[in-house]
This record gives structure tokens, C-alpha cells and sequence, in this order.
């Protein structure tokens, strides 16, 4: 108890010899209230081709959810710009596609905007069950998507502790990017 849930697997290989634990290529960007399954099926989906040399980064796994109550706002500042930094590349998984819960959600904006800052890689993903409807919509309106993703508002984003988000409007609005 009380070390990262990923601890547990450092070192275990599955059956062809591959590690199960590696230094993480995706840093997943989701929103809590997603169904996790479905985070993890639409980011393995994304990366399909490469997913034998694909090792995603969780904050549930490698985080130690027993003691984040006790990190500064500084280490999670710091330690989400550096994760993002080297990893390089960052999936945001969206759903509903239309309005997207993770763009919602302030601490999901801030991981984008440490995407930006970093110049890593953005990939966006939406689940298979919204990939029809989607689709339907750009044949309708080719625009329909860049409209929604032009809604974005960190301002209005919401967050379970206000403090974090006046914390994490002082950095963003303090950038060049604000």
C-alpha cells in the first residue's frame, strides 16, 4: 500500500517476453467520468499499428493516488510539463464528440495546454460507439467539428476544487498561449 499501482508490475513480462511496465510513449488525456474501458480500447485503437512498441501513461497507474493530496500545485505543474515534455505525445480521448467532457474540465485543459507549451504530439481519438454519429455529422457539415473545438474555454472549464483552477488560470493566462 501506498506506492503507484504500477509498481506492482515493474519487471513481470507477458508471454512473447514483452514488458508489461516501459517507459511511457502516449500520455493519455481522458476525463474521470469516462467509462475506462472505453479510454483504454480508443487509445489502443489510435495506435494499432505500432501498439507492440506503444507503452501509455495513465496519471491512476503511475500516480500514488495516497499521497497527490499532499503535492504542491508547483509539483503537478512542474511534473505534468516535464511527463508530457518527454513522452512527446499525447492522445485526447473526446466524447461525446460534440462536447467533449475531457475539453470541459480544467485540469483536462491544462494537460493540452502542457501539450502545446511542450510542442509534443496531439492525437485525437473518439470512441467507436461515437464514430458514426461523427461521421454523419462532417458529411452534414464539414465545419461541425472545428466549430466545437473553437468553443473551448478554459475560463468556463470546470474543476472539482476551485482553487486549482484560479491556480491553473494564473499559469495559462500568464503564457503566451493564455
Amino acid at each position: 500500500m501506498g506506492a503507484p499501482y504500477i509498481n506492482k508490475y515493474i519487471g513481470m513480462k507477458d508471454k512473447d517476453g514483452k514488458p508489461y511496465v516501459a517507459t511511457a510513449t502516449v500520455f493519455v488525456s481522458h476525463a474521470w467520468q469516462y467509462q475506462f474501458h472505453e479510454v483504454v480500447v480508443t487509445a489502443m485503437r489510435q495506435h494499432a499499428d505500432e501498439y507492440a512498441n506503444t507503452y501509455f501513461w495513465f496519471d491512476l497507474f503511475t500516480n500514488n493516488q495516497h499521497d497527490v493530496a499532499d503535492k504542491s500545485f508547483e509539483w503537478f505543474c512542474t511534473a505534468f510539463q516535464d511527463m508530457i515534455r518527454s513522452i512527446g505525445s499525447t492522445l485526447l480521448i473526446l466524447s461525446p464528440w460534440h462536447d467533449p467532457v475531457l475539453l470541459r474540465r480544467v485540469w483536462c485543459l491544462f494537460e493540452v495546454y502542457n501539450a502545446l507549451e511542450t510542442s509534443a504530439k496531439l492525437h485525437i481519438q473518439v470512441p467507436r460507439s461515437e464514430r458514426e454519429t461523427l461521421a454523419d455529422a462532417v458529411v452534414q457539415d464539414s465545419d461541425c467539428l472545428i466549430q466545437n473545438l473553437s468553443n473551448i474555454c478554459i475560463e468556463k472549464a470546470e474543476a472539482t476544487m476551485e482553487t486549482d483552477k484560479d491556480l491553473i488560470l494564473k499559469v495559462t493566462q500568464n503564457s503566451d498561449r493564455g
